[in-house]
């Protein structure tokens, strides 16, 4: 396959995937549906806001909605992988602890890794995205630093699967398995 056909088929795929993100969010949900987009080094995103605000320092004065980003890697390793974006520092020299929680199941301790000046963190590997793929509902909670406060993200997880299913046909990969 010569270049041109590839990047060709890459670019009907994308757009193939773009349709179907537009026709979730016709559906009426707003904010609160998977958005298509796509990162650095080739990746293709799928993100979604938060239910729940946080404020930026320690005033109320400027609430957000932290953001889940879903993540397939073309041609390299790992092919999947999770983030969580904020607009508050989070203070971590190494892995940062995250508390998951999926429903109404119990809590799970994971190590994630810090994003880019500790505005987020990040996890790589299938078995994330597929965990996401039969739920309803993502808690993410975690400490800000030493003798700083919690942060807790809620998000909707309606759409996921298709989502998955969407970037596993951009990035020409099979879906995690759950």
């Amino acid at each position: 396959m010569t270049t041109r056909t590839f990047a060709t088929l890459s670019h009907a795929v994308l757009a193939a995937a773009i349709c179907l993100f537009g026709a979730v969010q016709a559906s009426g949900q707003g904010r609160y549906t998977w958005r298509l987009g796509s990162g650095p080094d080739g990746q293709v995103t799928a993100s979604i806001f938060s239910l729940n605000t946080l404020s930026v320092g320690s005033s109320r004065v400027i609430d957000y909605h932290p953001v889940l980003t879903i993540a397939c890697h073309r041609g390299g390793a790992p092919r999947w992988s999770q983030s969580l974006q904020l607009r508050d520092p989070v203070s971590a020299s190494g892995a940062i602890n995250v508390s998951v929680r999926l429903d109404n199941g119990g809590e799970k301790a994971e190590q994630w890794t810090p994003g880019f000046q500790g505005r987020g963190f990040s996890r790589d590997g299938s078995e994330g995205i597929a965990r996401l793929l039969q739920a309803k509902r993502l808690r993410l909670s975690w400490r800000y630093g030493f003798l700083a406060g919690r942060g807790e993200a809620i998000f909707n997880l309606s759409g996921v699967k298709e989502a998955v299913a969407g970037l596993a046909g951009a990035c020409g990969v099979e879906m995690p398995l759950s």
